[in-house]
């Protein structure tokens, strides 16, 4: 591991990439260590600063069909920035004649994107809250059309699966996941429920960002928000997403999520967006959200049985996750 990351790290590897994107003369790199599944470096070129991201090549397997194409995600960032949406996409190059936003490397896939100078790590208040809800608003008032995608089904797994998953939970000795035995029954029928849910919820799509969470925005201000981290971009229920952000927001992962941020976000929502009435039940948003958050749950209890190293935050983000279904109901 060491030898690799060297190799990354070498002016030879950044000088490679900015040719690759036209981002003038390398200068000088700054790794940065604040990424939860990929690996990000600062560059500094004759043309500005940019962020050299190295894609974890494991995330697209262990999601399966839940995200699309690298390419296809940041064409959605792209189309968010045409229409005035503060996205930060990625840099775009011209491979036999198509636009392309990877470099493809013998150490993994490049993606570059420009730098943006803000903060994620802020204490959230209620006009960060209210700003999220007016930025996702104007996001679903775009209506950009899902119809070449396929459906998301988040979270929907048969019995046999969640006793696979257990088992190899258990064959892979993490003892701070084998709780979840306790849970199969329970887990099962929100499966089953999220199904349901789809059905109906699946009916109304739009293209949006799906992963609209503190972690993925930058702030300049408290009401200049940057969108970054389009990877999860796709087809996605406006309805389900304005409950998954406000709850995202609401410290719902936590022992005390805050009520007051919620309904900030669901305000500043609904400013932008007029018709802000329920078109599905509540018990069917509420089982859509059940399965947006038992995917993310599935997803890091693989990462923890195939990535031994990112355990310890696979572990945290099961649990956070477990809370966040516990909260949801509350609001």
């Amino acid at each position: 591991m060491k030898n690799f990351l060297t190799h990354l790290a070498s002016p030879l590897f950044f000088e490679h990439v900015c040719q690759h994107f036209s981002l003038g003369t390398f200068l000088q790199s700054e790794e940065i260590s604040n990424g939860l599944l990929h690996h990000v470096w600062r560059i500094q070129t004759t043309q500005g600063e940019f962020a050299v991201k190295l894609l974890n090549s494991a995330i697209k397997k262990l999601q399966g069909h839940k995200i699309l194409g690298y390419d296809q995600s940041q064409h959605i960032a792209a189309q968010m920035q045409k229409r005035g949406i503060p996205a930060v996409g990625a840099i775009p190059v011209k491979v036999n004649s198509r636009l392309s936003y990877l470099l493809n490397t013998d150490s993994g896939r490049i993606m570059v994107h420009p730098w943006v100078n803000g903060r994620n790590d802020i204490s959230i208040t209620n006009l960060h809250a209210a700003a999220i809800g007016r930025l996702l608003g104007q996001i679903h008032n775009l209506q950009l059309s899902a119809a070449q995608f396929a459906s998301p089904l988040w979270g929907v797994y048969s019995s046999a699966q969640w006793r696979r998953l257990l088992h190899e939970i258990s064959q892979a000795q993490i003892p701070e996941l084998t709780f979840l035995a306790e849970k199969l029954d329970w887990l099962v029928d929100l499966s089953a429920e999220a199904q349901q849910a789809f059905t109906l919820l699946n009916s109304n799509l739009i293209l949006s960002h799906r992963d609209l969470n503190p972690k993925n925005i930058l702030w300049q201000d408290n009401a200049a928000p940057w969108l970054i981290d389009w990877e999860y971009a796709g087809p996605i229920n406006p309805q389900l997403e304005r409950f998954i952000v406000a709850c995202n927001w609401s410290n719902i992962t936590t022992q005390n999520p805050n009520k007051n941020l919620f309904q900030e976000v669901m305000a500043g929502y609904a400013s932008e967006v007029q018709s802000t009435a329920k078109i599905f039940p509540e018990k069917t948003v509420l089982a859509g959200y059940a399965g947006y958050v038992l995917d993310w749950i599935i997803f890091n209890c693989r990462r923890a049985i195939n990535m031994p190293l990112q355990r310890p935050s696979s572990i945290e983000e099961v649990r956070g996750s477990l809370r966040a279904l516990d909260n949801a109901d509350a609001f």
